[in-house]
């Protein structure tokens, strides 16, 4: 088997939550924004009130370490989402669970790019708060990757 990079799951994760409408995944310039929809980003959001998504790995430094588990590794990852306006912390509540509803899942089941969780379960929900008039919610996802034979 080989090496898994977690950063191809993470990326899949948002191409399947994009297809499913959740966010607004643009992965080459050529697709549109929507602006409805939170903005996928990876590392840190931008500055307000761009109503936006950040995705982070942790618990694996992958740029140090070759030797991720090649057997069903265990990859974690987080998405901050944030919504701007007076009404955003009711909305990045509704965001989030709506995230969690269509993407907690025991089931293995394909994702886009050929990545094959064996599970995606959300396991830390983090705490509502207000920073520089927009809302965020973080919320952590442990996945199970099966990279096949």
């Amino acid at each position: 088997m080989t090496a898994v990079n977690p950063y191809d799951v993470i990326m899949a994760m948002a191409q399947r939550a994009h297809d499913l409408g959740l966010v607004c995944y643009r992965p080459t310039p050529d697709i549109p924004a929507v602006p409805d929809l939170p903005l996928v980003v990876f590392g840190q959001l931008p500055d307000p009130p761009v109503r936006a998504v950040s995705v982070n790995l942790y618990n694996v430094a992958p740029e140090k370490d070759d030797s991720l588990q090649t057997a069903n590794p265990l990859i974690y990852a987080q998405w901050r989402f944030r919504e701007p306006g007076d009404d955003g912390g009711l909305a990045v509540n509704a965001r989030t669970h709506a995230f969690f509803e269509a993407m907690h899942s025991e089931t293995p089941g394909p994702w886009p790019g050929g990545v094959s969780p064996l599970w995606c379960l959300r396991t830390v929900v983090g705490e509502t708060q207000l920073d520089n008039g927009a809302w965020s919610k973080p919320d952590s996802y442990e996945i199970r990757y099966n990279p096949g034979e």
